[in-house]
């Protein structure tokens, strides 16, 4: 879960990075789907469906495989076929979900300890519930579309001089 106050946007958004915490041979993740979320909770519960709080997740990108090649400190990400179209009003749900047989490498990913659970996590394809967790997954959010604002622009026109 990203909350509101990090992203503090709101625009269509085209693409989720995470940080490679080392260096991996290519990962291969079958049947891989992302889905993003509005949430109006502030922490996860147990339960997957509950913590849409009514909203329905968007399916933004699929691949089978999706192929990480991880570099130690280096971005790698997954560019959205559909945008999401955030609200700048409620937290934001990541979801990943993949089917694997057989993982021939592990892929980890820079992450930090949050004040409230925000990782709800479970090793099933489609699970119901999970233990929440209050590790987060560093990530990179880009957004697209929002022009910038007659205040930004004459911010930047006076950093960079006349």
């Amino acid at each position: 879960m990203v909350l509101k106050s990090e992203l503090n946007f709101g625009a269509p958004v085209t693409r989720v990075e995470f940080q490679s915490y080392g260096t991996y041979a290519a990962g291969d993740f079958y049947e891989f789907e992302m889905r993003l979320c509005h949430t109006p909770l502030s922490e996860l519960t147990t339960n997957f469906s509950q913590n849409y709080g009514g909203n329905t997740p968007v399916l933004v990108a699929r691949a089978s495989p999706f192929t990480v090649n991880g570099v130690k400190d280096e971005w790698f990400g997954v560019k959205f076929t559909t945008p999401f179209d955030y609200n700048n009003r409620d937290n934001l749900i990541v979801e990943l979900r993949w089917r694997n047989q057989k993982l021939t490498t592990k892929v980890e990913v820079w992450a930090y300890v949050a004040s409230s659970n925000r990782l709800l996590m479970n090793k099933g394809y489609n699970p119901t519930e999970g233990p929440p967790s209050p590790k987060t997954d560093r990530l990179r959010i880009t957004f697209s579309g929002a022009a910038a604002t007659p205040t930004s622009l004459g911010r930047v026109k006076a950093l960079l001089g006349p």
